[in-house]
Parts: structure tokens; sequence; C-alpha cells
């Protein structure tokens, strides 16, 4: 009788210990998702930079007036609505899985297997949801830089 109390009180801890862990892993798995979305909208602030001057007219004709460059007069919200598609096609996506590989740390390194990265980075550029996340971290970024 004694060993029963025992045995299931030993279950108990052990199932306690696997919700414990449960937790934990969703816990990194969110770190991962979230260390994703930073480095894919750092590295999508920089191309979609450069590409905003690509598709500048005043500096395709370096024309000597500011109001003459799109890319002084059009607000950054304005630039990332009209280039964030070209941007996510022209992105590095291997330096930028490289820099998202060099971040991840702790006990999230174990997830990387599980963690999707293919997964991610289409839903970065197909899934309404994750585009909107990106674009307010892009705008969010882009304050905290420039303004």
């Amino acid at each position: 009788m004694v060993q029963d109390v025992v045995d299931v009180n030993h279950q108990m801890t052990l199932k306690d210990e696997q919700t414990l862990y449960a937790e934990e892993s969703w816990e990194n798995m969110e770190t991962l998702n979230q260390t994703f979305m930073e480095v894919y909208a750092k590295h999508l602030r920089s191309t979609l930079m450069s590409t905003i001057t690509k598709h500048c007219f005043g500096c395709t004709l370096e024309a000597p007036g500011q109001l003459d460059h799109e890319c002084l007069t059009t607000t950054f919200a304005r630039s990332l609505d009209l280039y964030y598609d070209y941007s996510t096609t022209t992105m590095n996506r291997d330096a930028m899985l490289f820099d998202f590989l060099c971040r991840v740390e702790g006990d999230c390194i174990p997830l990387l297997p599980s963690f999707k990265m293919r997964n991610a980075l289409e839903s970065c550029t197909n899934d309404g949801l994750w585009r909107n996340k990106i674009k307010r971290l892009l705008l969010k970024q882009y304050e905290d830089i420039y303004m």
C-alpha cells in the first residue's frame, strides 16, 4: 500500500516535470519566433532602404533638388507598402538565416531542429498576420533609429 502511494506521487512528479518542460519549450519556441522576426525585419529594412534608393527617380538622374527625390519625400510607411513584396524577394536570405542562427542561444538551441525556418520564411512573405507583424516591427525599428 505504501509502495502504491510512492508510485502515484512519483508519477505525478514526472507528469509535472513534463508539463513544466512543455511550457518551457513553448516559451523557447516563442523566443525563437520573436528572434526570427527581429532578424528578418532587420535584414528586410536594409534591403528596403536600398530598394527605395534604387527606385528613386531623383537618385537615378542625380537630381540636385531634394524635392525631386522620392526617397526623401515619401514616408517610410508608404515606401514600406510600395516595396515590401519586392524587398522580400531580393533580400539575401542566406545572410539573414546565418544572422538568425548566430543570435540563437541557451535553451533555444535544442529546439532548432523542430523550428521550421522555411515555413517561417514563407509566413513572412505570404501570411497576412506575419506580414503585419513584420511591418509594425519595421516601423518601430525605423522610429528607433531615425526619430
